[in-house]
């Protein structure tokens, strides 16, 4: 690699690159031939016309206008119940990216979320036991996300299938299991 006052030149294994950085512009030349004309845009106008951005404004401007139209919308109550409330999808949501990153994803999470608070409430009006109910939970939540994992790493099964019929399999399951009825603790927990 060689750079000159308004070149750089990057020679990638038989293949020659020249970027000419001339006002904004780049010429790529390969191999001598001037292929293609890129233009640059300032990283500012780039950024601002971002959908995080956009996304980040309209959601700036809602805060303000809900604020201003409800005197309680930025008391503390009111925020620690927004924080609460969005906690599950927050977690969800950090699981599921990291299976986005692996280059897969997961339709079971909403059935398997649903699975262990069914056997939690199950468990606990069951036993009375709160540790015991959330230990049998977890474990449910592990061996569906185990049994997924197993299917599509050494069965080689494509994951939206895998998980497409592991959401069935257990919202089948719930909904057999309480009868299609809502359940609730019995005692407070």
């Amino acid at each position: 690699m060689y750079i000159n006052e308004n070149s750089i030149c990057l020679p990638v294994s038989f293949l020659k690159i020249n970027l000419f950085l001339n006002w904004g512009v780049i010429k790529m030349q390969i191999n001598g031939l001037m292929d293609n004309k890129i233009r640059f845009r300032s990283m500012t106008t780039t950024y601002l016309r971002s959908r995080e951005v956009t996304l980040l404004f309209i959601l700036v401007v809602m805060g303000v206008v809900l604020s201003l139209l409800s005197d309680s919308f930025l008391s503390s109550e009111n925020l620690f119940n927004v924080v609460r409330q969005i906690s599950l999808i927050v977690i969800l949501a950090l699981g599921e990216t990291l299976v986005l990153v692996a280059g897969c994803f997961d339709l079971s999470v909403g059935a398997i979320v649903g699975l262990s608070g069914v056997l939690m409430v199950a468990i606990y009006n069951a036993t009375g036991s709160p540790l015991l109910a959330i230990l049998v939970a977890l474990g449910a939540g592990l061996a569906v996300g185990l049994l997924n994992g197993l299917l599509v790493t050494k069965v080689k099964i494509n994951p939206f299938i895998v998980t497409l019929g592991m959401m069935s399999i257990v919202t089948g399951s719930v909904v057999t299991g309480t009868k299609a009825n809502c359940i609730t603790f019995q005692n407070e927990f």
